[in-house]
């Protein structure tokens, strides 16, 4: 996969370099069950203009991204927008790399799963904005291309979506005697045969049109040959008239083929190009060993070592159970034959499909340690890890292989987008929190949004919150009735916030706070003793730590007067003890009330 690249600004240009190094060279799927491409990545040169940048980019390359403003890149190639399902995919990053977003050709195109891959790559935000993704429903677009369908009439896709989107139900007709693979959910299928009107149809047949939208399969390889140096325009005309002259469209094909001697043959490179399919060569000894009838040629056998070329390529490109179903035509110094593979539906059946699970996972105070045997064994199987950066550079060495997705702090509610899409595309997906995720985590706010993925089981795998961690490095602080406070008030009003400290106060708990302060909020814990001070002596005993199970955590013991003027921030957790809570031998720790002397034991027996 080829992708072009501009910045406009030299910070954008800056990031340009980033995403290149970030991947070059990495492996990408352009669809759901498509073979992985590498990827290379061209910068605009100094000496090329935004013009001739872009209309490189529409003829050649797959992908387009531009860094800088969104208003830029759509005057830049408004030129050059022809159709929604031939477009190629273009993205805008902002500057700064925070967002990532497709602004041409989503779903056909492969822009939002491209956008999605790249920000994962440069720890970006992706901004997806079709309906159907923001909904996590059926996109049958999408469907279409992750199973090398092609779309007969455009109209079909905003007919079906809309129904999809209203929660109507959806038919499915799919040709019998092609079909060997699995439904999407949610659909209910109606047979092939009984010629009734679907939702959906897909037919390799053309004739047959009874379907809001037609789908047919991209399931034939053009095996092609030519002298050398043959132009593009010849092998397009010679080509394009046998399609025709057999009933045959150039939408059906899905790869082109031949020997490896023409691997470099610029014609029909270029011919692969403009139909946006691979092109795949095979040595004379692979295609000598494609079993079949073919129509021989000893001159060729004698030239390049294969009886022949368009055949035998084209079945080999094809693969087991292929029919080759239009044989050697040539004309000019140009042969093409064409191959049909079996073609299938490659997502699960609906009375066979399993719900998929979305985990939010609890990983403790920071460390391996720390974390629970259920979280880890449950991060060790996922296959995408999400979660707040911080979180993530946190993850033992061996979960950092894994996919990993992040996103900024505040963009909590794209986080679990992103999940919950991640997880409805089959993945063993884990949202991970510090602490305990059902604790001041992410757990309520992916239960909050799953209205949106009915679809999609939340787990939650608990884990040591800061509380019990921080409370075990300074002793037994909450060995009594306690509560806790967060005192962000970026989601809680301050009103309240003060209401439950005075509460908490007049109920004599041992307080637990979280949030206690960060660069924006430097008052908020000064303001919080201030409170506890009217009810509570000056000297009550208060401890603090800071990064809790970390290299450099920190613990802190002070009384309430002095906890005022401390220094902490979001990675710090504060204990306010109760009127039971004493310091004694450097640990605090809490009394339950046990009665003990010198004559009686913790059970009163003398």
């Amino acid at each position: 996969m080829r992708i072009k690249i501009t910045g406009f600004t030299d910070k954008g240009r800056e990031l340009c370099e980033k995403i290149k190094d970030s991947v070059s060279g990495k492996e990408y799927k352009t669809a759901a069950g498509s073979d992985a491409e590498t990827v290379a990545c061209v910068l605009r040169t100094i000496e090329e203009s935004l013009e001739d940048f872009t209309k490189d980019g529409f003829a050649n390359y797959d992908a387009l991204v531009y860094v800088g403003a969104c208003g830029i890149a759509v005057r830049a190639i408004a030129p050059f927008v022809k159709d929604k399902l031939s477009d190629i995919p273009v993205l805008v990053i902002s500057e700064d790399g925070a967002y990532t977003i497709p602004v041409l050709s989503g779903h056909m195109g492969g822009a939002n799963r491209l956008a999605e891959w790249i920000a994962n790559a440069i720890r970006s935000d992706a901004v997806i904005t079709t309906a159907t993704d923001l909904r996590g429903v059926f996109a049958v677009d999408v469907f279409a291309k992750d199973n090398n369908l092609w779309i007969e009439n455009r109209e079909g896709i905003e007919a079906v979506s809309s129904k999809v989107l209203a929660g109507k139900e959806i038919t499915i007709s799919v040709e019998s005697d092609s079909f060997d693979g699995e439904l999407p959910d949610d659909i209910r299928q109606i047979p092939y045969d009984a010629n009734e009107y679907a939702d959906i149809l897909i037919s390799q047949d053309l004739q047959r049109t009874n379907g809001l939208i037609r789908l047919r399969p991209k399931n034939l390889v053009l095996g092609i040959g030519c002298r050398k140096d043959k132009p593009l325009e010849e092998i397009e005309a010679f080509a394009d008239a046998v399609l025709k002259k057999n009933g045959l469209l150039k939408e059906q094909v899905f790869a082109m083929a031949s020997i490896d001697r023409k691997k470099d043959e610029e014609g029909l490179l270029q011919y692969a190009k403009k139909l946006r399919i691979p092109f795949y060569t095979f040595t004379a000894d692979e295609l000598n060993a494609v079993e079949g009838e073919f129509d021989s040629s000893e001159f060729v056998k004698e030239t390049v070592g294969v009886d022949n070329v368009c055949e035998r390529s084209a079945m080999a490109a094809a693969g087991t159970g292929a029919e080759l179903i239009l044989s050697k035509q040539s004309g000019d110094g140009i042969t093409v034959a064409v191959a049909k593979k079996r073609f299938q539906i490659g997502l699960t059946e609906l009375k066979d499909r399993t719900e998929p699970v979305l985990y939010v996972v609890g990983m403790g105070p920071g460390k391996e340690e720390g974390m629970t045997l259920e979280a880890l064994r449950v991060l060790e199987e996922s296959d995408a890890i999400i979660g707040y950066t911080v979180y993530l550079d946190l993850l033992p060495e061996r979960l950092k292989k894994k996919e990993l997705i992040s996103t900024p702090m505040r963009q909590e509610k794209e986080r679990c987008r992103i999940a919950f899409e991640e997880a409805g595309k089959g993945k063993k997906v884990s949202v991970i929190c510090s602490g305990d995720a059902g604790i001041y985590g992410m757990a309520s706010l992916l239960f909050e949004m799953r209205d949106l993925y009915p679809s999609i089981e939340i787990r939650v795998i608990p884990g040591v919150t800061a509380a019990s961690a921080g409370a075990a490095l300074l002793g037994a602080p909450l060995n009594h009735d306690f509560c806790t406070v967060s005192l962000s008030d970026l989601l809680t009003p301050s009103d309240i916030i003060r209401n439950r400290l005075i509460h908490a106060a007049q109920g004599d708990f041992n307080i637990v706070i979280y949030n206690p302060s960060s660069h924006k909020r430097k008052e908020h814990l000064k303001k919080a003793c201030e409170i506890l001070l009217e009810y509570y002596d000056e000297n009550r005993p208060c401890g603090y730590v800071r990064n809790i199970g970390r290299e450099d955590c920190s613990i802190t013991y002070c009384t309430l007067k002095e906890l005022a003027s401390s220094e902490t921030d979001m990675f710090t957790t504060v204990f306010i003890g109760s009127s039971q809570t004493e310091y004694k031998d450097g640990k605090l720790f809490t009394k339950r009330g046990y009665r003990i002397n010198e004559n009686t034991d913790i059970c009163g027996n003398n």
